[in-house]
């Protein structure tokens, strides 16, 4: 199982302050840009053509209505293709997690060792999202209140999964435990989040529909707007970090190179049976 990294660098603080009383949503916005200029905007050579072929598949339907008739070769190259571009973003995002993580704590770990976790994690984040969208699908087809309430506390599931090496259950589990006592704030928080991320992507979204349809036009401003947009993705990375930390102040202490009222405990910060 992994656990958190190790102490490799001990900064001069926590990334997050951890005593406020409510989660530090202005710290989060701020350390989500930086992150984002530090570890994404170095790296766009990577992110700009995973995108790209991103939406340049999605637009083949709309180009080529007919495509799903020209048979099972064509159908299975469109799958795969889908399958494969939709795959590669996954494999960029838990490499930003880990990247963003180690940073925060002033730590490089370089781009191999972060695709390297990343590669480690792809198919647990993949069964993970698959079984999320399962269980949360069935509950809101059971009943609307249930599927909301659930949805809100494994919100977290997918980051445990990238970051805490947990996976099923068990990660269901770690993100119920961060939001319980206070899903109602982390659902407006969240919801801010998303706002912003929507402010940077809707103006392009919207500017689509005033100019004359030319495929490639379209794809290369929708790219755009979900590079800029990716800032959002990486600030929710940043999220997940102040929730788990302000959870587990033992481990942030460890981390900092400080131990446990003057003794050398260690604590695990994946045992899901001890009190936050």
């Amino acid at each position: 199982m992994t656990t958190y990294g190790s102490p490799q660098a001990t900064p001069v603080c926590a990334p997050f302050d951890l005593d406020r009383d409510n989660p530090d949503l202005a710290r989060v916005l701020v350390l989500g840009w930086q992150q984002y200029r530090r570890q994404i905007l170095p790296r766009l050579w990577i992110l700009v053509p995973i995108v790209l072929a991103n939406m340049f598949v999605a637009t083949i339907p709309s180009l080529w209505p007919d495509w799903y008739r020209s048979g099972l070769v064509v159908i299975a190259l469109y799958l795969a293709a889908a399958l494969i571009t939709k795959w590669s973003l996954s494999l960029v995002y838990i490499a930003t997690a880990h990247l963003v993580e180690e940073s925060l704590w002033g730590t490089e770990i370089g781009l191999k060792d972060a695709v390297r976790r990343s590669l480690r994690r792809f198919w647990p984040v993949i069964g993970m999202t698959i079984l999320k969208a399962f269980i949360l699908c069935f509950l809101f087809l059971l009943l609307l209140i249930p599927g909301i309430i659930y949805s809100g506390y494994y919100q977290f599931t997918i980051f445990a999964v990238m970051l805490r090496g947990v996976s099923g259950r068990k990660a269901m589990s770690y993100s119920k435990k961060l939001v319980e006592g206070q899903w109602w704030l982390l659902l407006l928080y969240g919801l801010a989040l998303y706002v912003i991320y929507y402010v940077l992507v809707i103006p392009f979204t919207i500017s689509t529909f005033f100019m004359p349809w030319f495929p490639w036009s379209f794809v290369i401003i929708m790219t755009i707007a979900q590079v800029l947009g990716y800032m959002g993705s990486v600030t929710f990375i940043v999220w997940f970090l102040n929730i788990d930390y302000r959870r587990h102040p033992e481990w942030v202490a460890d981390r900092m190179g400080l131990t446990n009222e003057g003794t050398d405990e260690t604590v695990d910060p994946l045992d899901l049976t001890s009190e936050a």
